[in-house]
């Protein structure tokens, strides 16, 4: 009987996960569009962090928790708690994970923004 049901589960998960929408944003890479105010711009331009300055904002042990989205460092200390968001670890660039995500333009809009993040060279 415990195997009928779990059958049973298991084909209406996949026929919903088959039928129902793709979320819309998921994938597109316009949601990293995102309009700055003059004091962001203005951290952008004169505050630069190095990879590994962002890998020490983990989120962890009180550490603030800092995110690179598009080469933009933000602060997401309020989120990330104890240095995780969905899986997503806090302290590296996560453009390609935010793109991937459900989350909108919206949601990069919002986010407080502390510096940008020196390329690797």
């Amino acid at each position: 009987m415990w195997m009928y049901l779990i059958g049973l589960m298991i084909v209406a998960t996949v026929l919903l996960m088959c039928f129902l929408p793709k979320p819309k944003n998921v994938n597109d890479v316009s949601k990293l569009d995102r309009h700055f105010t003059s004091q962001e711009q203005m951290l952008i331009e004169e505050v630069q962090l190095t990879p590994k300055e962002l890998a020490e904002k983990d989120g962890r042990e009180g550490r603030p928790a800092y995110v690179a989205i598009d080469g933009v460092v933000y602060d997401v200390s309020l989120v990330f708690k104890l240095g995780m968001h969905h899986g997503v670890k806090a302290g590296q660039d996560v453009t390609d994970k935010f793109v991937k995500s459900n989350h909108g333009r919206e949601i990069l809009q919002k986010m407080k923004v502390v510096a940008s993040l020196k390329s690797e060279k």
